[in-house]
């Protein structure tokens, strides 16, 4: 009896121990020659941002299109939050889009270089500049789109 009960949670702990799907990488061709720097899921569909102010999007991971941010800026980060898209990047670049396809430029009052973005506060929309710790003002106020996305 012991030994089926041993076999058991060998067997057991082969099958689970097969992995799942994020195990397997498969090197895909974004189709564009410059650098990419970020991605984001949101809305049904992946962006890429990058160099020159590149974005790419795609409903399935594998197949890219190239859309307009109307920015040469490199794009650095991109974020899915409170219905839509935000990338930042070099000289303080920021643009923001509904659907990934138009993109709009905001004014970030900076020229600073812009490495990435954190999301803190989802209900109020708001991009806030932190400063050791501390919220030092509002940078961007994001309409929030619906109720739903308030909780």
């Amino acid at each position: 009896m012991r030994c089926y009960i041993t076999s058991l949670l060998l067997l057991g702990m082969v099958l689970s121990a097969r992995g799942d799907a994020l195990d397997t990488w498969t090197k895909q061709t974004s189709g564009v020659a410059q650098n990419l720097y970020g991605v984001a899921y949101g809305n049904h569909q992946y962006l890429c941002v990058g160099q020159s102010g590149v974005i790419l999007v795609s409903s399935n991971g594998t197949a890219w299109q190239p859309v307009s941010s109307g920015v040469t800026n490199d794009l650095l980060a991109i974020t899915f939050a409170a219905g839509q898209f935000l990338a930042v990047g070099k000289w303080g670049a920021i643009v923001r889009s509904t659907n990934g396809a138009s993109w709009e430029t905001q004014n970030s009052s900076t020229t600073n270089q812009l490495n990435g973005i954190l999301v803190l506060e989802k209900a109020s929309g708001k991009v806030q500049r932190v400063v050791d710790g501390t919220i030092t003002s509002t940078v961007l106020d994001l309409p929030v789109n619906s109720a739903s996305e308030m909780t």
